[in-house]
């Protein structure tokens, strides 16, 4: 039988890994062969919901739904064990490759006095082969915050990377994910069973056909000591809709964790999609807010996004 190790005990022996987000074939990836021979790889299985718990192999294999690990030193006394206890909060970031780095924002130029073009928004409130561009870590500007957002004066805020990418991401976000949905789950009056029953390989399917029907974006905002802290994911449907639009942007999904709340992370998630909805032609924006989460419409009103509908399903059962 195949002994277990616990992945608390392999960090406290070689030390924290760093997540190898896989922008090439393998094969090609030097930085992944060097570490493959030096033994320094590790491949996280993440299971779909309702099964066992994510677990870590020694070694890289190929097409595993989960996180490649690279270890700062040899996973060789840990080769014939099963890793357990994956603690996400002992993950890594680094940076991405130069060329895969947003350019630097130019300096802005002077506003040319025109009325500014407007983008149809509407909300609805609902229970609840990838083609994506490669991630890439990018600087976002810090947002004008509300007396009400601003963080503690006494608390040091840490830095944050922003990382962008489609579906290769997704599978990032699912501890956050999972987070979201209980809290819908929580709040829901009439289908708190049925956020219950939504598990995220569901959810990441339907962001996946997103991504192959029309545009997906995944942000990630990242910090050194917790690794992601909030993320957001919008699209854009270039099919036509009931709407009359022909390209339909929405926000599919959005949390920050509760210690990172009111600074400003969430207004500049949302500002990134606003400005990728513009830059991909977006003739209509669309939230879905879950009854119960009313609280949010007075934030995403700063953005122009105002309730339009309010959409009524029959329970199952």
């Amino acid at each position: 039988m195949i002994g277990t190790v616990r992945f608390s005990k392999i960090v406290e022996t070689v030390g924290r890994p760093s997540v190898h987000v896989l922008w090439i074939d393998p094969e090609k990836d030097a930085i992944l062969q060097k570490a493959i021979n030096s033994n320094r790889v590790m491949t996280i299985h993440q299971r779909p919901e309702g099964t066992k718990t994510d677990y870590g192999t020694i070694g890289f294999e190929k097409n595993v739904p989960g996180q490649v690990l690279i270890f700062p030193k040899s996973l060789r006394s840990f080769a014939d064990k099963r890793v357990i206890g994956v603690k996400y909060d002992l993950l890594e970031w680094t940076a991405a490759p130069k060329s895969r780095q947003a350019p630097k924002a130019e300096p802005a130029k002077p506003a040319i006095k025109s009325k500014p073009q407007e983008i149809p928004v509407t909300t609805v409130e609902p229970p609840v082969a990838e083609k994506s561009a490669p991630a890439r870590v990018v600087k976002l500007p810090s947002p004008t915050v509300e007396a009400e957002d601003r963080p503690k004066e006494d608390v040091e805020q840490p830095e944050l990377k922003f990382i962008e990418g489609g579906a290769e991401l997704l599978d990032t976000v699912r501890p956050l994910w999972k987070k979201l949905n209980a809290l819908h789950a929580e709040k829901s009056r009439h289908f708190a069973e049925a956020f219950a029953k939504t598990s995220f390989s569901e959810r990441k399917a339907d962001l996946g056909s997103k991504a192959i029907k029309g545009e997906l974006l995944v942000i990630l905002a990242v910090t050194e000591a917790e690794g992601c802290i909030a993320y957001c994911v919008c699209s854009v449907d270039k099919e036509s809709r009931d709407s009359g639009a022909s390209k339909v942007g929405e926000i599919d999904s959005m949390f920050v964790s509760l210690p990172y709340r009111r600074q400003g992370i969430g207004r500049q998630l949302v500002k990134r999609c606003m400005e990728w909805f513009e830059q991909n032609e977006a003739e209509k924006v669309n939230v879905l807010v879950a009854v119960g989460n009313e609280e949010v419409l007075e934030f995403y009103k700063i953005f122009g996004l105002l309730p339009f509908a309010i959409r009524l399903e029959k329970k199952r059962g």
